[in-house]
């Protein structure tokens, strides 16, 4: 074929897109996705337009662009409107971490949680980017009954990995979840510690649970009652407040709760 005709036909198949109508995705009936779109839709970075919305974070459907569409949230995966809030727990996405927070969001977290019907409201990925997909106003499915109606939850992207082969989160990743801890403390008055950690019966994870709760100022400690740590207040996470469900966020993450605790509580001045 000739060039000018191939040039020509490439030129009139990109005017034809041009004049395409661009597809607009219906807007979610649950009033906490619609404050995550409105979000979105509006998006400067820091001036989130609502007391429930993390400034440091990105809401996801803002990481979209016209070649890599964002998969939605279904609704289901919203909750209840929290009544009050004891801190924010740890979790980790059971993957190798990434720095790219779109692939997080729309690869990692948002199909996962669509099928089986969970959810958190943040994650932070490889880079350090805390992306927020439910506001604090309201509960995600994150751990069991109980603790969804009263604890915050952050997805950190790594693979959660056993006692022994632990994997750390990164410099970037621990910084981010100091200044999330920090704001949630400031935001809903809660002391920057570590919150009573529950020893579940399995000595290589019990006792990195001792030396996290042990070795803080403010720390309350651990204990072997489960409704000691769904009750405490600060920062905790997925086996503390729904133990026997599995060893999430891992012996790695676990390691580090009292580096994110020690770090927000410099953040707020304690």
């Amino acid at each position: 074929m000739d060039t000018l005709v191939v040039y020509e036909s490439a030129v009139r198949y990109c005017l034809c897109m041009a004049d395409a109508p661009i597809a607009v995705p219906q807007r979610s009936t649950d009033p906490a996705a619609r404050l995550i779109e409105d979000w979105a839709d509006n998006y400067v970075p820091g001036a989130p337009p609502h007391n429930s919305l993390y400034p440091g974070a990105v809401p996801y459907l803002a990481l979209a662009s016209q070649w890599r569409p964002m998969t939605r949230l279904a609704n289901p995966c919203y909750g209840n409107p929290l009544p009050s809030i004891n801190g924010l727990a740890v979790h980790c996405t059971a993957a190798f971490p990434t720095n790219d927070p779109y692939g997080v969001a729309n690869y990692i977290c948002v199909p996962g949680w669509n099928a089986r019907v969970a959810s958190a409201h943040f994650a932070i990925s490889g880079n350090g980017t805390v992306i927020q997909f439910i506001p604090t106003s309201y509960s995600a499915f994150a751990q069991g009954r109980g603790a969804l109606e009263r604890w915050l939850s952050v997805e950190i992207d790594n693979p959660g990995l056993s006692p022994d082969s632990p994997v750390l989160a990164n410099e970037a990743q621990i910084k981010s979840a100091q200044k999330l801890f920090a704001w949630v403390c400031k935001t809903f008055t809660i002391r920057p510690e570590v919150a009573i950690g529950h020893l579940c019966g399995d000595s290589a994870y019990d006792n990195i649970t001792r030396t996290v709760c042990s070795a803080g100022k403010l720390n309350p400690g651990p204990s072997t009652v489960a409704m000691d740590a769904l009750n405490s207040r600060g920062l905790s996470c997925h086996r503390w407040l729904a133990p026997g469900v599995k060893p999430c966020p891992g012996a790695g993450l676990l390691s580090q709760m009292l580096d994110i605790a020690s770090g927000a509580a410099t953040l707020v001045g304690r």
